[in-house]
């Protein structure tokens, strides 16, 4: 696992040092609940213009939208970015963690419950199928004519495995305790 830093704000520094304490073991953790392996994982502190950006760029290099493409899911994308601790994203390589770190304003135990949350979705990424089925999602809505019945049932997949990411948030207590 490979950590970035994007930008600077007070308790940078304490949170990247938290990431590489916690990393690791909550990757443990999360595989062996869910009985799947996690792919290779880049993780990237940064901002909310940041997680937007980074998020957009890996899903134009899979084939789809590089930006929001209607001005309602424009909309969307912005009012989803401005609530978001973090998002994953899947990449060529395995998946990428994008952690909205102003917004955690130092409170290390929702940052430990955001990353256990997030590589819940890292290791869904790499489930038998979820990768081409994935692909194939991010295909569909950059296309003109989208099959919405795929959109549909995909969509309602998305909602399962975040339910799923939320319920496993408690493994988190299960983290080495914080300086």
């Amino acid at each position: 696992m490979n950590i970035t830093v994007q930008c600077r704000f007070r308790g940078m520094r304490q949170m990247a040092a938290r990431l590489e304490q916690i990393a690791a073991p909550a990757g443990n953790l999360v595989s062996s609940r869910l009985g799947g392996s996690l792919p290779g994982v880049e993780f990237v502190l940064t901002d909310r213009a940041g997680v937007d950006r980074l998020r957009h760029e890996a899903h134009a290099d899979l084939g789809g939208p590089g930006k929001p493409t209607t001005i309602r899911s424009r909309i969307a994308t912005k009012i989803k970015s401005r609530r978001a601790f973090a998002t994953t994203a899947m990449t060529s390589s395995g998946a990428v963690i994008l952690v909205n770190t102003p917004d955690h304003r130092g409170d290390l135990r929702q940052f430990d419950r955001t990353i256990v949350h997030e590589l819940v979705h890292a290791v869904q990424f790499n489930l038998p199928g979820a990768r081409e089925q994935h692909i194939a999602y991010l295909r569909m809505c950059a296309s003109r004519t989208p099959d919405r019945a795929f959109l549909r049932d995909y969509e309602r997949l998305i909602d399962d495995r975040e339910r799923e990411a939320e319920h496993l948030e408690t493994l988190a207590r299960q983290l080495p305790k914080g300086p």
